[in-house]
C-alpha cells in the first residue's frame, strides 16, 4: 500500500527513536513493503487533522524514524510538534529537521 501513497507525502523531520517504538506507542500497526528496492516499515497516523507517514527504510544506515506530511500540509514546525506532543517525547528525539533527500536537513 505505502508503494502507492508514498508520492503524496513530503519528509519534514527524522525522530531518533525506532519506528516500532513510535508506532507501538501510538497504538498502529506497521506495514511492511518496498520502496526504490529497499524493504520499508512505514505507519501512517492523522493526529489533530494533519496525515502523519512515519517510516524507516530497512537498509539505510540511518536508524530513526522518517516523518512526512501530505504534501499540501502547512506549517511544518507545528506538523512536527504534533507527534512529538502526541507520543511524550521533547524536541530532542528530533535529529534533523527537512529532507535528507533534498539535502535541506538541518
Amino acid at each position: 500500500m505505502w508503494w502507492y501513497v508514498a508520492g503524496l507525502f513530503r519528509e519534514v523531520a527524522c525522530l531518533a527513536p525506532p519506528s516500532e517504538a513510535l508506532a507501538h506507542r501510538l497504538r498502529l500497526s506497521i506495514e511492511h513493503g518496498w520502496e526504490e528496492l529497499s524493504e520499508v516499515d512505514v505507519a501512517v497516523v492523522q493526529i489533530r487533522g494533519i496525515h502523519f507517514a512515519l517510516y524507516r527504510l530497512n537498509t539505510s544506515l540511518l536508524k530513526g524514524t522518517i516523518v512526512c506530511v501530505l504534501k499540501d500540509t502547512e506549517g511544518d514546525e507545528a506538523a512536527i510538534n504534533t507527534p512529538l506532543t502526541a507520543l511524550g517525547i521533547g524536541p530532542d528525539a528530533v535529529t534533523y529537521r527537512g529532507s535528507a533527500r533534498s539535502g535541506e536537513a538541518q
